[in-house]
């Protein structure tokens, strides 16, 4: 009986090893929840870049040499 039961309990944790790869490769992948996420907030701080650049005078700035 013992050996059926420590049979069960290393099919628990190869199920659970499965499920935990299935999670990773579902958020971490290119069209996954994480990466859009990243993203999405990459390209947020590059937008708000590129917004305080265009909005900066550059020509009034005095320059000594």
């Amino acid at each position: 009986m013992d050996n059926k039961k420590r049979a069960q309990s290393g099919m628990e944790y190869i199920i659970l090893l499965c499920a935990f790869i299935v999670v990773l490769i579902v958020f971490l992948s290119p069209g996954g929840v994480m990466h859009n996420s990243i993203l999405g907030q990459v390209n947020k701080a590059v937008d708000q870049i590129g917004t305080m650049a265009e909005e900066t005078n550059f020509l009034n700035f005095e320059v000594e040499y």
